[in-house]
């Protein structure tokens, strides 16, 4: 109703196609994208508003709310992988989302190991559920990983945040045998990687890809943010005003914080 506070995903699956009926959400085949931001008013389709938004808590600010699209897509790809307590989980990439894997995949009680060539983003990660950090410009670094995991034996899943062919090379050569791979960041078009054959075959490696969203995904990360297993004030480093966004933008280019509020006042 008008005066409603209100939080969406950018996408609602058709809950129709071939995908949707094997409940493969994220693979819909009639994906529609409500993309674009900074207008005073979206006019948001119906099927979307039914599906995939819902009131905002009292007790949640706008500005969490507004985290819930990149965290849900960490929620998704957490939920997809086999982590139990204990394990030990490498996350490859310590920017928002790789952060938001970090902080989900501690709630599920692993024991999480971050990798990233920042060593402030490296220092930012332990708050966010990271046990242990490696710079990723050590030229040994994918070694020294494996020596932290299980004996030397290598990590029980490995999470790829960074999008970069070369970093989905380094995550396979850094799980154990029998472990799993979660090639999450999206790469460009026509990029290829090289995989050892014989390793990838005789180690038994799990190599897994999750895309976007579902919005059962939605919902759980509502819950998180709003229950406070997820805080997400950690998560704001600044706010900017609207006529500043640029500079919110570009501070995030040169990877000062992590997010920037946005306000219209």
């Amino acid at each position: 109703e008008v005066g409603d506070r209100v939080v969406g995903a950018n996408t609602t699956p058709c809950f129709e196609c071939y995908h949707c009926k094997k409940n493969e959400y994220s693979l819909c085949e009639n994906l529609n994208y409500l993309n674009g931001a900074y207008s005073e008013y979206v006019a948001v389709p119906g099927h979307m508003l039914k599906y995939n938004f819902y009131k905002i808590p009292e007790s949640l600010p706008y500005e969490q709310a507004a985290l819930l699209e990149p965290l849900v897509c960490a929620v998704h790809g957490a939920d997809r992988i086999p982590v139990k307590t204990g394990d030990d989980v490498v996350v490859i990439g310590a920017g928002p989302i790789g952060l938001m894997f970090m902080d989900s995949l501690a709630l599920k009680g692993a024991r999480v190991i971050a990798v990233d060539l920042s060593d402030y983003r490296l220092s930012l990660s332990r708050q966010f559920g990271a046990a242990v950090t490696v710079n990723a410009g050590d030229k040994e670094h994918v070694q020294r990983v494996k020596e932290k995991c299980n004996g030397g034996r290598g990590a029980d899943v490995v999470v790829e945040a960074t999008g970069f062919p070369e970093v989905w090379e380094n995550a396979i050569n850094m799980v154990r045998p029998g472990g799993t791979v979660l090639t999450f960041g999206g790469t460009k078009k026509g990029t290829s990687i090289a995989i050892d054959c014989q390793k990838f075959h005789y180690e038994e490696i799990n190599l897994k890809a999750v895309y976007h969203h579902t919005p059962y995904h939605v919902q759980w990360a509502l819950n998180l943010l709003t229950n406070g297993s997820i805080d997400g004030a950690k998560y704001i480093s600044g706010v900017y005003p609207l006529e500043n966004a640029i500079d919110a933008l570009e501070s995030i280019a040169r990877q000062e914080g992590i997010k920037y509020a946005v306000l219209p006042e």
